[in-house]
């Protein structure tokens, strides 16, 4: 493998500040108002394009590419006792004892703020895309398993529904709204999965792909220091927003059953309230994770995220005592953090999810509850 380092260095863009006042003549001084910087380090696969052509399963890469920019929007500075005046254009801030803040304050001007994530998180994303890959057929034998319940709820649906139109009560109503969403609803997948497994499943096809993952924004915002000068005191104010993609991939070198049978999936299915299990601790992922490498001869995969970041800090003011004024100081950091790196093990071990509770898995447990205390 090759390796490529490519790096834009860090190029900044000088602005001045100017000084005025009752009692001085102009003074003049510079500061780097602005830098961006954009890199990437990763390896290339020689003969790629060829391998690809040719079917070869070719493995994950590490990648990090970053691209940051940050800037002095904006400084001004007016401050008066009655005696004397002072003001500064293009103001660029005070000093705050150990906190960096203006490009000029971060060691060799690298002020990338962009962010990674909780790396524990993608390696869930990679074990659903494994799993994934290995549920891409129908799975047969719970649908069998399943197949006596089935035939007895479409006996019984008519008569039910005659009841709660004669005898309305909360208990039937609660009955059928757990049949519809539990039996019919995940009949109608079935169907559709089986259809999928008959039209439309390649069976000459050698190598699967999948990738898992979702999005999510992390914003704060903190009163990080503070500091004065004789004409005010000075609170510098962080305000962070991180937008993540997170995704765990996986290709295989495998032949998915078009029509399966697991009886360690099934058993699992048929436990009753596995889906309460499975939103915070994913044991059906696992099974199928672990049935995924025990059919794929070989397999790569890979864990990564994108981090779209931006962090601006302002420069609040308040002029003390015989002082009257204004100062207000803004700098904006915004950048992008993509990175990839290959995964030599797979997690068989079930996962917390970190779902929180949804609207819908809360109407399920309530009415679950409810069902239950009205049949005892």
């Amino acid at each position: 493998m090759t390796v490529i380092n490519k790096d834009s260095g860090i190029k900044t863009t000088a602005k001045t500040q100017v000084l005025t006042g009752s009692w001085t003549a102009p003074v003049s001084s510079s500061f780097i108002g602005d830098a961006e910087r954009r890199y990437k380090l990763g390896v290339s696969i020689p003969g790629f394009h060829r391998l690809q052509k040719s079917g070869a399963l070719l493995p994950h890469t590490p990648f990090t590419q970053v691209e940051w920019v940050g800037e002095h929007v904006d400084g001004s500075y007016f401050a008066d006792d009655t005696n004397n005046w002072s003001e500064f254009s293009n103001y660029q801030g005070p000093t705050f004892s150990g906190v960096a803040y203006r490009i000029g304050d971060f060691a060799d001007n690298d002020c990338d703020h962009t962010s990674s994530p909780d790396q524990t998180i993608p390696d869930y994303f990679v074990q659903q895309a494994a799993a994934r890959i290995y549920a891409s057929g129908f799975d047969a034998l719970t649908a069998s398993a399943e197949a006596k319940k089935t035939v007895s709820g479409f006996r019984g649906v008519a008569r039910r529904m005659t009841d709660l139109a004669t005898k309305f009560s909360s208990k039937r109503m609660y009955q059928l709204w757990l049949e519809g969403r539990y039996a019919w609803r995940t009949l109608a997948y079935d169907v559709r999965d089986f259809h999928e497994a008959v039209t439309e499943f390649e069976k000459t096809r050698e190598i699967w792909t999948e990738r898992a993952g979702l999005s999510t924004t992390h914003s704060s915002t903190t009163d990080i220091a503070t500091t004065s000068n004789n004409d005010f005191s000075f609170t510098l104010t962080k305000s962070v927003e991180n937008n993540f993609s997170l995704r765990g991939s996986v290709a295989g070198l495998i032949k998915p059953a078009q029509f399966r049978a697991n009886p360690l999936e099934t058993g699992w299915e048929l436990v009753p309230y596995s889906f309460v299990v499975d939103w915070v601790f994913d044991v059906g992922t696992a099974l199928q994770a672990l049935a995924f490498q025990s059919v794929a001869s070989s397999w790569t995969a890979s864990k990564g995220f994108q981090c779209d970041s931006k962090v601006t800090y302002e420069v609040g003011a308040i002029p003390k005592p015989n002082r009257t004024g204004n100062c207000s100081v803004t700098w904006e950091y915004s950048g992008t953090r993509q990175s990839r790196s290959p995964v030599t093990e797979i997690t068989t071990l079930p996962q917390l999810t970190n779902r929180a509770l949804s609207w819908d898995l809360s109407l399920d447990l309530q009415a679950l509850s409810q069902v239950r205390s009205k049949l005892r």
